[in-house]
């Protein structure tokens, strides 16, 4: 018999529907306060998720898995995640594949204000609404490129870096990625910063 590798506190049938068209890994419920220690005593999983409005809840302070908290507020911590509810089936197996990807490769990084990139994966997540977009090839390394900036990165520093062009080279390639990227961030915070230095990301 396999192993749990996914633990779930909760009382809520609505749970029960959703997850259980999600096989890929084993699932185990628990609904009862004596069941924590059997199951957390000197164990670690690859992921536990607690519904929040239930006296389960209150367990988390015993459990050092990565968790994934079901909640009508958002807090996110460096061991902790939250879905705001109402949760739907896609949003509630993205955060699961996510989470389980970043558990895996610990390469997410946080900027802005509430802006998780994955670097594997390609993708950024808006921690709050739960949304998440694929980046291009080209979208990827201008955002990792302004993440190692220490300072504004100038149009021709991009030229050269991501594209290989020359700094004399009269295009407006870099101004158009730019431009689809806060296109794609679509939020009211500015993200990707510019003054008469260059641009800079916004770092948490």
């Amino acid at each position: 018999m396999l192993e749990p590798e996914i633990i779930i506190f909760s009382l809520q049938p609505y749970l029960h529907e959703l997850l259980s068209q999600y096989s890929k890994y084993k699932l185990v419920w628990i609904d009862k306060i004596t069941d924590i220690d059997k199951y957390l005593s000197g164990k670690t999983y690859k992921l536990i998720i607690i519904d929040q409005n239930n006296d389960l809840f209150k367990v988390s302070n015993k459990i050092k898995s990565p968790i994934l908290r079901l909640s009508d507020k958002i807090y996110n911590t460096e061991n902790q995640l939250y879905l705001s509810k109402p949760i739907s089936i896609i949003s509630l197996f993205d955060r699961i594949e996510l989470l389980l990807n970043n558990i895996q490769s610990d390469n997410a990084v946080r900027f802005g204000t509430y802006y998780d990139f994955y670097y594997d994966l390609k993708m950024v997540t808006n921690i709050i609404t739960n949304e998440s977009f694929y980046l291009t090839e080209k979208e990827v390394n201008i955002i990792k490129y302004l993440l190692e900036a220490k300072e504004e990165v100038t149009k021709s520093e991009l030229l050269k870096s991501i594209w290989n062009h020359s700094s004399d080279l009269d295009t407006h390639t870099v101004e158009t990625h730019i431009y689809r990227l806060r296109q794609k961030f679509n939020s009211n915070e500015e993200v990707i910063l510019t003054n008469e230095l260059g641009y800079k990301l916004k770092k948490h």
